[in-house]
């Protein structure tokens, strides 16, 4: 599923901030996402989830790439 992420915007048509806590992510500058774009997936083959312990950010990458590999995702 693709999203247009160019029709969401925050308040004063701004980009939405999207606060990370991940503070080995690449994405990750004064605790908010830089990211081009996100996408957040369960962690179960089912689409749904009933708590946010149950999702995962998919767009994560480690500041080191070189501990980065992507046969693990």
């Amino acid at each position: 599923m693709e999203y247009n992420n160019a029709q969401v915007t925050g308040g004063e048509g701004k980009p939405p901030v999207v606060k990370c806590s991940v503070i080995n992510c690449l994405y990750n500058k004064a605790q908010e996402c830089h990211a081009k774009g996100i996408e957040v997936t369960t962690d179960h083959p089912w689409p749904t989830a009933t708590t946010s312990v149950a999702t995962a950010c998919q767009t994560f990458r480690p500041q080191d790439e070189t501990i980065w590999h992507p046969d693990t995702v």
